[in-house]
Protein backbone atom coordinates (compact mmCIF):
# COMPACT_ATOMS: atom_id res chain seq x y z
CA UNK A 1 0.00 0.00 0.00
CA UNK A 2 1.12 3.87 -0.63
CA UNK A 3 1.87 6.41 2.22
CA UNK A 4 0.56 9.70 2.51
CA UNK A 5 -0.17 12.45 4.65
CA UNK A 6 -2.37 15.53 5.02
CA UNK A 7 -1.92 18.15 7.33
CA UNK A 8 -5.16 20.82 8.09
CA UNK A 9 -4.32 24.50 9.26
CA UNK A 10 -7.20 26.15 11.08
CA UNK A 11 -7.35 28.95 13.24
CA UNK A 12 -6.93 27.26 16.25
CA UNK A 13 -5.12 23.68 15.56
CA UNK A 14 -2.84 22.01 13.16
CA UNK A 15 -3.54 18.48 12.64
CA UNK A 16 -1.82 16.04 10.45
CA UNK A 17 -3.13 12.73 9.61
CA UNK A 18 -0.53 9.40 8.35
CA UNK A 19 -2.19 7.21 6.03
CA UNK A 20 -2.04 3.95 3.80
CA UNK A 21 -3.91 3.77 1.16
CA UNK A 22 -4.96 1.74 -2.41
CA UNK A 23 -7.39 1.82 -4.90
CA UNK A 24 -10.11 -0.24 -2.71
CA UNK A 25 -10.07 2.60 0.46
CA UNK A 26 -7.17 3.83 3.52
CA UNK A 27 -6.59 3.15 6.59
CA UNK A 28 -5.26 5.41 8.94
CA UNK A 29 -1.71 5.27 10.75
CA UNK A 30 -1.83 8.32 12.84
CA UNK A 31 -3.29 11.32 13.81
CA UNK A 32 -1.08 13.84 15.08
CA UNK A 33 -2.74 17.40 16.50
CA UNK A 34 -1.23 20.56 17.97
CA UNK A 35 -3.29 23.92 18.65
CA UNK A 36 -1.48 26.70 17.76
CA UNK A 37 -4.13 29.62 18.03
CA UNK A 38 -3.27 31.06 14.18
CA UNK A 39 -6.50 33.08 14.49
CA UNK A 40 -4.61 34.85 17.42
CA UNK A 41 -1.71 36.01 15.14
CA UNK A 42 -4.10 38.07 12.49
CA UNK A 43 -4.80 41.29 13.04
CA UNK A 44 -7.20 43.39 10.37
CA UNK A 45 -6.68 40.85 7.90
CA UNK A 46 -2.86 40.90 8.44
CA UNK A 47 -1.11 37.65 9.51
CA UNK A 48 2.19 38.54 11.85
CA UNK A 49 5.67 37.73 11.01
CA UNK A 50 5.51 35.24 14.37
CA UNK A 51 2.01 33.24 13.14
CA UNK A 52 3.63 32.88 9.63
CA UNK A 53 6.96 31.27 12.01
CA UNK A 54 4.68 29.25 13.85
CA UNK A 55 2.95 28.09 10.52
CA UNK A 56 6.16 26.96 9.52
CA UNK A 57 7.76 25.41 12.29
CA UNK A 58 4.95 23.47 12.89
CA UNK A 59 4.99 21.77 8.89
CA UNK A 60 8.72 21.19 9.20
CA UNK A 61 7.65 19.44 13.08
CA UNK A 62 5.11 17.51 11.30
CA UNK A 63 7.65 16.65 7.86
CA UNK A 64 10.11 15.14 10.75
CA UNK A 65 7.44 12.95 12.04
CA UNK A 66 5.81 11.85 8.65
CA UNK A 67 9.33 11.05 7.37
CA UNK A 68 10.17 9.36 10.32
CA UNK A 69 6.85 6.90 9.81
CA UNK A 70 7.85 5.95 6.19
CA UNK A 71 5.83 9.10 4.72
CA UNK A 72 7.12 10.76 1.99
CA UNK A 73 4.03 12.25 0.27
CA UNK A 74 2.42 15.10 2.29
CA UNK A 75 0.32 17.74 1.28
CA UNK A 76 -1.16 20.66 3.19
CA UNK A 77 -4.89 22.38 3.57
CA UNK A 78 -5.37 25.62 4.61
CA UNK A 79 -9.15 26.60 6.03
CA UNK A 80 -11.12 29.45 7.24
CA UNK A 81 -8.18 31.24 8.80
CA UNK A 82 -6.51 31.37 5.38
CA UNK A 83 -9.65 32.58 3.69
CA UNK A 84 -9.50 35.22 6.19
CA UNK A 85 -6.14 37.00 5.14
CA UNK A 86 -6.15 40.34 2.95
CA UNK A 87 -3.36 38.16 1.13
CA UNK A 88 -3.80 34.36 1.65
CA UNK A 89 -1.96 33.27 -1.54
CA UNK A 90 1.40 34.99 0.15
CA UNK A 91 0.66 32.77 3.09
CA UNK A 92 0.46 29.85 1.32
CA UNK A 93 3.54 30.35 -0.95
CA UNK A 94 5.57 30.05 2.22
CA UNK A 95 3.79 27.37 3.54
CA UNK A 96 4.86 25.75 0.05
CA UNK A 97 8.19 26.17 0.46
CA UNK A 98 7.80 23.22 3.14
CA UNK A 99 4.91 21.30 1.74
CA UNK A 100 2.40 21.30 -1.14
CA UNK A 101 -0.24 23.47 0.09
CA UNK A 102 -3.69 24.91 -0.91
CA UNK A 103 -6.04 27.44 0.33
CA UNK A 104 -9.93 25.56 0.54
CA UNK A 105 -13.21 28.03 -0.10
CA UNK A 106 -15.97 28.05 2.16
CA UNK A 107 -17.93 25.51 -0.61
CA UNK A 108 -14.74 23.07 -0.63
CA UNK A 109 -13.91 22.11 3.16
CA UNK A 110 -17.87 22.03 3.00
CA UNK A 111 -17.57 18.80 0.69
CA UNK A 112 -14.93 17.53 1.56
CA UNK A 113 -15.69 17.59 5.55
CA UNK A 114 -18.94 15.59 4.03
CA UNK A 115 -16.67 13.14 2.33
CA UNK A 116 -14.79 12.18 5.23
CA UNK A 117 -17.82 11.73 7.58
CA UNK A 118 -19.35 10.26 5.45
CA UNK A 119 -17.34 7.39 4.38
CA UNK A 120 -17.46 6.81 8.71
CA UNK A 121 -20.99 7.44 9.80
CA UNK A 122 -24.05 5.93 7.27
CA UNK A 123 -26.83 7.57 7.85
CA UNK A 124 -28.93 7.76 5.00
CA UNK A 125 -29.96 11.64 5.91
CA UNK A 126 -29.90 14.09 7.74
CA UNK A 127 -27.11 17.09 8.55
CA UNK A 128 -23.10 16.91 8.15
CA UNK A 129 -21.32 19.72 10.58
CA UNK A 130 -18.09 20.54 11.16
CA UNK A 131 -17.14 23.15 13.66
CA UNK A 132 -13.41 24.51 13.41
CA UNK A 133 -11.66 27.67 14.95
CA UNK A 134 -12.92 29.90 12.31
CA UNK A 135 -15.45 28.89 10.66
CA UNK A 136 -18.56 25.77 10.62
CA UNK A 137 -19.57 23.85 7.44
CA UNK A 138 -22.94 22.63 7.25
CA UNK A 139 -24.16 20.24 4.61
CA UNK A 140 -27.84 18.76 4.36
CA UNK A 141 -27.58 15.33 2.67
CA UNK A 142 -29.54 12.24 1.47
CA UNK A 143 -27.48 9.31 1.16
CA UNK A 144 -24.27 10.28 -0.80
CA UNK A 145 -26.02 13.65 -2.90
CA UNK A 146 -25.43 17.17 -1.22
CA UNK A 147 -28.86 18.79 -1.05
CA UNK A 148 -27.50 22.17 0.41
CA UNK A 149 -24.08 23.27 1.92
CA UNK A 150 -22.61 26.35 3.71
CA UNK A 151 -19.71 27.77 5.26
CA UNK A 152 -20.28 30.28 8.06
CA UNK A 153 -16.94 32.20 8.70
CA UNK A 154 -17.94 31.86 13.05
CA UNK A 155 -15.97 28.73 14.63
CA UNK A 156 -15.20 28.61 18.54
CA UNK A 157 -11.75 30.78 17.89
CA UNK A 158 -13.70 33.89 16.52
CA UNK A 159 -16.47 33.64 18.65
CA UNK A 160 -14.35 33.77 21.66
CA UNK A 161 -12.88 36.79 20.53
CA UNK A 162 -16.16 38.70 19.55
CA UNK A 163 -17.42 37.43 22.88
CA UNK A 164 -21.02 38.18 22.56
CA UNK A 165 -23.14 38.81 26.26
CA UNK A 166 -25.40 35.77 24.48
CA UNK A 167 -23.72 33.69 22.16
CA UNK A 168 -26.56 31.16 21.03
CA UNK A 169 -28.70 33.99 20.37
CA UNK A 170 -25.68 35.43 18.20
CA UNK A 171 -25.09 31.66 16.31
CA UNK A 172 -29.19 32.00 16.06
CA UNK A 173 -28.76 35.56 14.17
CA UNK A 174 -25.86 33.84 11.60
CA UNK A 175 -28.53 30.91 10.70
CA UNK A 176 -31.24 32.98 10.31
CA UNK A 177 -29.53 34.72 7.30
CA UNK A 178 -29.22 31.28 5.51
CA UNK A 179 -31.93 30.02 2.64
CA UNK A 180 -32.45 27.17 3.97
CA UNK A 181 -34.23 24.93 7.21
CA UNK A 182 -31.80 22.34 7.91
CA UNK A 183 -33.44 19.17 9.34
CA UNK A 184 -32.51 15.81 10.59
CA UNK A 185 -29.87 14.60 12.98
CA UNK A 186 -26.04 15.90 12.68
CA UNK A 187 -23.05 13.81 11.89
CA UNK A 188 -20.12 15.86 13.43
CA UNK A 189 -16.43 16.07 12.74
CA UNK A 190 -13.69 18.23 14.11
CA UNK A 191 -11.92 19.71 17.36
CA UNK A 192 -15.43 20.67 19.05
CA UNK A 193 -16.88 17.93 18.68
CA UNK A 194 -14.33 15.46 19.21
CA UNK A 195 -13.83 17.43 22.57
CA UNK A 196 -17.07 16.84 23.53
CA UNK A 197 -17.28 13.08 23.24
CA UNK A 198 -13.75 13.10 25.04
CA UNK A 199 -15.59 14.28 28.11
CA UNK A 200 -18.03 12.12 27.86
CA UNK A 201 -15.35 9.37 28.09
CA UNK A 202 -13.38 10.36 30.02
CA UNK A 203 -16.50 10.70 32.46
CA UNK A 204 -16.47 7.12 32.04
CA UNK A 205 -19.55 7.26 29.93
CA UNK A 206 -18.15 6.54 26.38
CA UNK A 207 -20.42 7.26 23.21
CA UNK A 208 -20.93 7.52 19.11
CA UNK A 209 -24.00 9.53 20.08
CA UNK A 210 -25.49 12.39 22.19
CA UNK A 211 -28.54 14.08 22.88
CA UNK A 212 -29.17 17.91 22.61
CA UNK A 213 -29.69 17.41 26.11
CA UNK A 214 -26.22 15.65 26.90
CA UNK A 215 -24.71 18.76 24.99
CA UNK A 216 -26.43 21.10 27.46
CA UNK A 217 -25.22 19.43 30.44
CA UNK A 218 -22.07 19.78 29.53
CA UNK A 219 -22.23 23.48 28.66
CA UNK A 220 -24.29 23.82 32.12
CA UNK A 221 -21.89 22.00 34.15
CA UNK A 222 -18.79 23.18 32.55
CA UNK A 223 -16.96 24.71 35.46
CA UNK A 224 -17.81 21.58 38.02
CA UNK A 225 -14.96 19.74 39.16
CA UNK A 226 -15.27 16.58 37.71
CA UNK A 227 -15.54 18.42 34.30
CA UNK A 228 -13.22 21.00 34.32
CA UNK A 229 -10.30 18.44 35.62
CA UNK A 230 -11.33 16.15 32.38
CA UNK A 231 -10.54 19.51 30.50
CA UNK A 232 -7.58 20.53 32.11
CA UNK A 233 -5.72 17.12 31.58
CA UNK A 234 -7.16 16.02 28.58
CA UNK A 235 -8.20 19.40 26.48
CA UNK A 236 -6.34 21.89 28.00
CA UNK A 237 -5.14 23.28 24.78
CA UNK A 238 -8.46 23.58 23.97
CA UNK A 239 -9.97 25.20 27.31
CA UNK A 240 -10.33 28.56 26.05
CA UNK A 241 -12.19 28.44 22.94
CA UNK A 242 -13.69 24.85 23.70
CA UNK A 243 -16.72 26.32 25.36
CA UNK A 244 -17.56 29.10 22.74
CA UNK A 245 -17.50 25.80 20.50
CA UNK A 246 -20.37 24.08 22.64
CA UNK A 247 -22.13 27.17 22.34
CA UNK A 248 -22.33 27.00 18.55
CA UNK A 249 -23.55 23.11 18.63
CA UNK A 250 -26.16 23.58 21.10
CA UNK A 251 -27.30 26.91 19.07
CA UNK A 252 -27.42 24.73 15.61
CA UNK A 253 -29.50 21.95 17.68
CA UNK A 254 -31.43 23.91 19.56
CA UNK A 255 -32.53 26.20 16.39
CA UNK A 256 -33.08 23.29 13.80
CA UNK A 257 -35.05 21.09 16.74
CA UNK A 258 -32.12 18.48 16.09
CA UNK A 259 -32.43 15.61 18.58
CA UNK A 260 -29.37 13.95 18.22
CA UNK A 261 -25.47 13.91 17.45
CA UNK A 262 -23.14 11.35 15.74
CA UNK A 263 -19.59 11.59 15.99
CA UNK A 264 -16.89 10.82 13.07
CA UNK A 265 -14.02 10.74 13.49
CA UNK A 266 -13.09 11.42 9.95
CA UNK A 267 -13.37 15.07 8.07
CA UNK A 268 -11.72 17.57 5.99
CA UNK A 269 -8.43 15.67 5.78
CA UNK A 270 -9.95 12.20 4.67
CA UNK A 271 -12.45 13.81 2.72
CA UNK A 272 -9.42 15.12 0.83
CA UNK A 273 -7.57 11.37 0.81
CA UNK A 274 -11.28 10.55 -0.75
CA UNK A 275 -11.32 12.68 -3.64
CA UNK A 276 -7.95 13.59 -4.71
CA UNK A 277 -5.47 10.89 -3.66
CA UNK A 278 -6.94 7.80 -4.38
CA UNK A 279 -9.21 9.20 -7.44
CA UNK A 280 -6.99 10.92 -9.37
Amino acid sequence: MKKCGIIDIGSNSIRLGLYSYDDYGFEVIDNYVTVKELGSYVDKGEISQKGIEVALKTLISFKDIAKNRGVEDLYALVTAFGRKLNDPQSFIAQLNKEVPTILLTGEQEATLAFKGCRSRVKMDEGIMIDIGGGSFEMVQFIYDQIKYQTSIELGCVSLFKINPQEPQLYVIDQLKKLDHRFSGNLVGAGGTIESLFTIYDKMGDPRLKLTRYEVLHIINHYDNDAIHFIIGKYIDARKKTLWYGLQILYAIMEYYDIAELYLSEYGVKEGYLLEHILHK
